[in-house]
């Protein structure tokens, strides 16, 4: 892994909008200069550290997501409009703490987002659903048959 103690040493030394390998995807170019902040944010922050740690900060704001989605639903510890923000601002230190793992470990977070969701957007669940439920009354009627075939071999 490259030394990651000074920010002119990193893989994003002197990148530009131009060095963005998205060029047509604004989102992506936002991401790319997203974990570029990050990654000099982080690095002043803390130095050299583990690319774990930030994965433990997703892990511990993802547990605070979830908090703040249980007592919403429940109604308790607060109001409806507390919990949103408390989940909010959940999701956007994840969203960091990704970026910054991601750096660490020299991934392109933008990439990562389009990759997955080319994969992803191909997926046609309803079609497996569908499947799966003609298979299941296939499975049901043929249960009905042999309980009603059994019955008649009894008589």
């Amino acid at each position: 892994m490259k030394d990651r103690g000074g920010f002119d040493q990193g893989r994003w030394a002197g990148r530009t909008g131009e060095d963005c390998p998205y060029p047509d995807y604004p989102f992506c170019i936002e991401m790319c200069f997203f974990q570029h902040e990050v990654a000099m944010w982080s690095i002043k922050n803390f130095g050299k550290q583990d690319p774990y740690l930030p994965l433990l900060g997703i892990v511990e704001e993802v547990g605070e997501l979830c908090h703040a989605h249980l007592k919403m639903k429940q109604r308790i510890r607060g109001h409806k409009d507390k919990h949103e923000e408390e989940a909010k601002d959940a999701i956007g230190d994840i969203v960091i703490y990704l970026a910054d793992y991601c750096d660490r470990m020299e991934f392109d977070l933008a990439k990562c987002i389009q990759t997955a969701w080319q994969e992803v957007k191909g997926r046609d669940w309803t079609t497996e659903r569908e499947e799966n439920e003609r298979r299941e009354q296939g499975d049901s009627d043929r249960q009905s048959r042999e309980r009603s075939s059994d019955a008649d071999n009894k008589k």
